[in-house]
């Protein structure tokens, strides 16, 4: 690529294209990379007449070497993501694996990357800086062990390539990136154990608290840490409780160092007595007595025999008595007077027989099972009705059900007729008759052409014939024919229209 060709512009987005999409590796690369962005700004502008390209001093030819610096070690001086699963950085790795292997927790799936800042030094006491972004397709420590060695020199091969970097190339002709490290060897580190006595380096900068700190306890993955030499009382603010390997990770990094190993002698505990405690080689004489002291002829008769038989097994005897002379004096008051058997009712259900304490149970049960049962008989009845009512339709003619009908709909409307009505206005209840004979008769003949079937003569006369009873009702109430307009003639024995 032939930067002298390129934009301002165009130069500044190959600089980012450098730093974020192919990955800005070394500090000191990308440093070179923007004077060189400045030169060519300068020639451009010089191109342009707005000023003179500035001449660039020489630099000095470095010295040409047939054998190149090997990496001693990894130094990871922060990674982002979760750090539950990480070391404790900043740590210093001594084999291109073990510097993978520490970072892989950092590869999830997805879009997202994760930031590790790292620095790789040579046997020649030169640096190289850098970062990788950890992702699934990325920099993926899973992939390629060596990653800390490949991603900086597939770099730097990058910018030789494309840009002709001279200072890339220099130090890719006196590093070697392929060769395992032949740095420090990595120390073992003590495994951790109850007793082991450190000493906080004075250097340290993660630790404010000076002197020396002991191992008390190990457990559940945490190192438990106490100021040494050990208080008689200890308080919480000098425990202090860390993962096994972060502990491990501060003793390779120096802040701990291991001056000697002792025997912790294990402080005889008591546990606290409760009732019925028997001898052990903790048990709480002192909490016993105190026990003893409380009770008195109030107290149940369980507890005071179980406190008997604490005392009596670690051969408190003599302190037993007064606790066995209330057990005897509750013996002799009590009474052994047998209970009365309860009276039971019982209740036969389905076959099953229920059991009450009382009778007012039993009565209150059996009027609910009644009530069911009125219940249970009253809808089957119901069902029973609607069955015979829909078997009934289904065989009547839709004339007759329609006269039925209005058959119960005369009675109900005579019914509701006022006494009144007819005593002081015989003459309008004569009218109205007439009027509703008229509106039935007109009414079957209606329906007769709108269903297209005829209504037996019978149905016609049911109806008539309610009319005509409703006549007996106005001679009971004695009414006189001149007020209801003379003799009573009908041209048929169901009419009442031609008085």
């Amino acid at each position: 690529m032939d930067l002298s060709k390129l934009t301002i512009d165009e130069l500044k987005k190959e600089i980012n294209k450098i730093e974020f999409t192919i990955k800005k590796q070394s500090e000191p690369i990308v440093s070179v990379l923007k004077k060189k962005l400045k030169k060519y700004e300068d020639e451009l502008n010089g191109r342009d007449g707005k000023s003179k390209p500035k001449k660039s001093p020489k630099k000095a030819e470095p010295k040409k070497t047939d054998k190149k610096a090997k990496a001693e070690s990894v130094t990871i001086y922060w990674a982002e993501g979760d750090q539950s699963k990480l070391d404790k950085f900043p740590k210093t790795y001594y084999s291109w694996e073990d510097a993978s292997n520490a970072i892989k927790p950092l590869v999830e799936k997805g879009l997202g990357y994760n930031k590790v800042k790292y620095t790789i030094t040579f046997d020649d006491g030169s640096e190289y800086g850098g970062r990788l972004d950890v992702s699934e397709k990325e920099d993926n420590p899973i992939r390629d062990s060596k990653v800390f060695a490949n991603t900086p020199k597939k770099l730097l091969e990058y910018l030789v390539k494309e840009d002709g970097d001279k200072s890339a190339k220099e130090f890719l002709d006196t590093h070697d990136f392929d060769s395992p490290m032949v740095g420090k060897k990595k120390k073992e580190t003590k495994e951790p154990k109850e007793g082991q006595v450190y000493k906080i380096n004075d250097k340290s900068k993660s630790i404010k608290a000076r002197g020396e700190i002991i191992i008390t306890d190990i457990s559940g993955g945490n190192v438990t840490l106490e100021p040494f030499p050990l208080k008689p009382k200890k308080k919480m603010s000098d425990t202090s409780i860390l993962r096994v390997g972060v502990f491990k990770n501060m003793v390779d990094s120096g802040d701990y160092i291991h001056v000697k190993d002792i025997e912790l002698k294990e402080e005889p505990k008591t546990k606290k007595y409760k009732l019925g405690d028997m001898y052990s080689s903790d048990f709480d004489y002192e909490g016993m007595m105190a026990y003893a002291d409380k009770v008195d002829e109030k107290t149940a008769l369980s507890t005071l025999e179980k406190l008997s038989e604490s005392m009596h097994d670690v051969n408190y005897h003599t302190e037993a008595k007064r606790i066995d002379d209330l057990i005897k004096k509750k013996k002799d008051s009590k009474k052994e007077t047998p209970k009365p058997k309860a009276k039971t009712f019982e209740l036969k259900i389905d076959d099953k027989v229920y059991k009450f304490n009382d009778e007012a149970s039993k009565i209150e049960c059996e009027k609910a099972i009644e009530a069911v049962k009125a219940r249970k008989k009253e809808k089957e009845e119901h069902e029973k009705a609607r069955e015979e009512g829909r078997e009934k339709a289904k065989n009547t003619p839709a004339t007759t059900r329609i006269a039925e009908s209005f058959e119960k709909i005369t009675k109900s409307v005579l019914r509701e007729v006022p006494e009144t009505a007819i005593d002081k206005k015989p003459k309008e209840v004569k009218k109205e008759l007439g009027e509703l004979e008229k509106a039935i008769n007109n009414m079957f003949d209606k329906l007769e052409n709108l269903l297209d079937k005829k209504f037996s003569k019978e149905s016609r006369a049911k109806i008539l014939e309610i009319l005509t009873k409703f006549e007996g009702k106005l001679k009971e109430k004695e009414v006189e024919k001149k007020e209801l307009g003379g003799e009573l003639e009908r041209k048929s024995p169901l009419s009442f229209l031609n008085w």
